[in-house]
């Protein structure tokens, strides 16, 4: 599989603001049509390739705009007479290739297990707008789904469950909701035909989750997964300190990210 085989396929990424947003749950509700390959977090290996894919196609640019094509021959022409004594360039050979295989390589790591061409991955951890700007220009047809939670709801799950670096840090939790919110809706400014928003209490919505899927152009889904619950902390509860710490900080994402959900779900 080479990524000019599956480049306008209808991938489909999906992040979340944050952990503890039902990224998995939404997974498998997507792979259970079993017409696409949605791969776990990518834990940030994606964005190195994303960002060096990025790089070089900028100094591509850079090169045929600053280096004619007859400078790479007058350093041939003197290893064919033997004279070393003419210009040489200050790049290398036609870069097209060497990002083809870079672009190659990205698709290698995510290629599907099954037999379809379409493929994605969850991710929580978003570094810049220009990695997502990036995956879409490679994927033209994709849809990314921007995934988000209630912040005091989702607080708890993060709270409980010590999985996160900011587990035990609200102030950190809402600081990181509001820079991953943000940089969503940078996003959407410039790719919104890309962009899906979506909350996660739609996946307990029988009908909105098939209109989901009607958007993303499957076929069929499990639809007992639609009340599958993987594991849950909604019995435990905010303290007033908390409440008033997430009202006054990531509430306000929330409701931003609230707005942009699209309206056929």
């Amino acid at each position: 599989m080479t990524y000019k085989e599956i480049k306008k396929e209808k991938h489909i990424f999906i992040y979340g603001v944050n952990g503890r947003s039902s990224s998995t749950a939404l997974q498998r509700i997507i792979n259970s049509s079993g017409e696409i390959c949605i791969w776990g977090e990518a834990w940030g290996i994606d964005q190195p390739f994303l960002d060096f894919i990025e790089q070089i196609e900028i100094k591509k640019k850079d090169f045929d705009e600053r280096l004619p094509k007859e400078h790479y021959d007058f350093l041939k022409e003197s290893f064919i007479t033997g004279k070393h004594d003419t210009f040489y360039p200050n790049a290398f050979n036609d870069l097209s290739l060497s990002i083809e295989h870079i672009k190659n390589a990205f698709v290698e790591m995510i290629k599907p297990v099954n037999d379809v061409k379409r493929f994605g991955y969850k991710e929580i951890r978003v570094q810049n707008p220009t990695n997502l700007s990036t995956l879409i220009r490679l994927f033209p047809n994709c849809k990314i789904i921007f995934l988000f939670r209630d912040p005091r709801k989702q607080w708890i799950s993060v709270r409980d469950s010590g999985w996160f670096g900011f587990s035990n840090n609200i102030e950190m939790f809402n600081s990181e909701y509001t820079r991953i919110s943000r940089v969503y809706q940078e996003v959407y400014e410039k790719h919104g035909e890309n962009c899906l928003f979506i909350e996660n209490n739609i996946l307990y919505n029988e009908k909105r989750v098939k209109n989901l899927i009607d958007i993303l152009d499957l076929k069929s889904f499990d639809e007992s997964l639609i009340n599958n619950i993987i594991s849950t902390k909604s019995k435990n509860v905010l303290s007033n300190e908390e409440e008033l710490i997430i009202n006054n900080s990531s509430l306000n994402s929330y409701l931003d990210l609230q707005n942009l959900v699209d309206n056929r779900i």
